[in-house]
């Protein structure tokens, strides 16, 4: 509160006239950051329409990365977050999804979103390499998968396809393409029992 009254000018206490506490204001100091989202008119192509605003929302991230220290729910949305939830449903619009589920795949969508640029400023913070940490992992894993212990983890690890990875697509959009497709797909819960385990 001390450094935002410093920014404008006033003091800490005159802000109280305006916002009643930290929490209120940091809300806004959030809803305020949704505002620098740039907006198209959907397209007959809702996954291409998300992503692009995926990789908004990746960017906003870099750029106010305190918006993480942020919770994810319990806070009621602003004018700004309202335009984007508009937006997101209007690309929405023409899927068969029920209104419900629409709503849910704003929460999905997002959390994906949040949860890339969570890992990528970690890293980042950590000055970990991410190109560097990917083929140590990898180089572990095959190492644990040759002992024979782990066969799913050997075969997936040996279906490589021979793609050359400078013209490979960016993980986040990959990702978020399968994420997408799968989330604009009408889901059917299982028939009755059929998930039940069966009686020994």
């Amino acid at each position: 509160m001390r450094s935002v009254a410093a920014a404008i000018g006033t003091a800490p206490a005159s802000l109280y006239r305006y916002v009643a506490t930290r929490d209120e204001l940091i809300e806004l100091m959030a809803d305020q950051v949704y505002g620098q989202y740039s907006f198209r008119p959907a397209s007959a192509n809702p996954v291409a329409d998300l992503l692009w605003l995926g990789h908004q929302g990746l960017a906003l991230y870099y750029r106010h990365p305190w918006l993480l220290e942020i919770p994810a729910t319990g806070n009621v949305p602003g004018p700004n977050a309202l335009a984007f939830m508009e937006h997101v449903l209007a690309a929405l619009a023409g899927t068969d999804l029920t209104g419900p589920a629409k709503l849910e795949t704003i929460g999905l969508f997002s959390g994906a979103v949040r949860l890339f640029a969570q890992t990528e400023i970690s890293q980042q913070r950590a000055q970990q390499d991410t190109a560097q940490w990917q083929g140590s992992l990898a180089a572990h894993l095959l190492q644990v998968a040759a002992a024979g212990q782990h066969p799913q983890l050997a075969s997936a690890l040996a279906d490589q396809p021979a793609v050359d990875p400078a013209q490979q697509e960016p993980l986040f959009d990959r990702a978020m393409t399968r994420i997408l497709t799968a989330l604009l797909h009408p889901w059917r819960s299982p028939p009755r029992g059929s998930s039940k385990p069966e009686s020994c």
